[in-house]
C-alpha cells in the first residue's frame, strides 16, 4: 500500500503471488523426480539466493554516505563483508 497501489490491487497481486508459489511447488515436485535434474535445480536456487541478497546488499551499499568509506570504521566493515561472503561450502551428494 505504501507503494502507491490501491489495496484492491494489493490483493489481487498478493493472491497472484500465491497462486504462482503453487504452481512452482508443482513444478518442482515433478521436476524433483527427475535425479538428473538436481544438480541444475540446486544451482538454479542458490544462484537466486545469491542474486536476491547481493541486489540488497548493493542497494544498501551505495546508501551509505560518502565519506563513510574512507574512514577505518568502514574499511574494516566492508573488509569484514567480503570474508563473510566466503562461506564454506561442502557437497554431499
Amino acid at each position: 500500500l505504501k507503494s502507491g497501489l490501491t489495496f484492491r490491487q494489493a490483493v489481487t497481486y498478493n493472491v497472484a503471488s500465491a497462486i504462482i508459489s503453487y504452481i512452482g511447488l508443482v513444478l518442482g515436485v515433478i521436476i524433483g523426480d527427475i535425479h538428473s535434474a538436481h544438480s541444475w535445480v540446486l544451482a538454479l536456487t542458490a544462484g537466486m539466493f545469491l542474486y536476491v541478497s547481493l541486489v540488497d546488499m548493493v542497494s544498501d551499499v551505495h546508501e551509505c554516505a560518502p565519506g563513510d568509506r574512507e574512514t577505518p570504521k568502514g574499511l574494516i566493515l566492508d573488509v569484514l563483508g567480503c570474508e563473510a561472503s566466503k562461506t564454506p561450502t561442502q557437497q554431499s551428494f
